[in-house]
């Protein structure tokens, strides 16, 4: 018989939790650099990828749970791969995309 603790389950749900934010504030900031390495506002991203500036400000912070086809807007409008949006390794460390500014 196995006997979970209520607890125990609470840390696995808090730390994949934890890990799930730190993951979308990587993808944010990964989005701003290819946005900044091509001169672009968050307004004119928005405008070619078709999707407001603050939609865009909030995926950057990493307050946005981003849909895949929004994900193909972006990368589209960054005339990137979506495969580059997810290259956290050639942005820097995982750990730097994930501090704040």
């Amino acid at each position: 018989m196995i006997i979970r603790s209520m607890k125990n389950d609470n840390d696995v749900i808090l730390t994949q939790e934890i890990k799930r934010i730190e993951f979308q504030k990587a993808f944010g900031k990964n989005i701003k650099r290819l946005r900044q390495q091509q001169e672009l506002t968050q307004d004119r991203l928005g405008y070619l990828a078709e999707l407001d500036r603050s939609y865009i400000g909030g995926i950057e912070r990493g307050e946005r749970n981003v849909c895949l086809s929004n994900i193909k807007r972006i990368a589209d409008a960054l005339k990137v791969s979506v495969n580059d949006l997810f290259n956290f390794k050639e942005a820097t460390t995982y750990e730097e995309l994930c501090t704040n500014d």
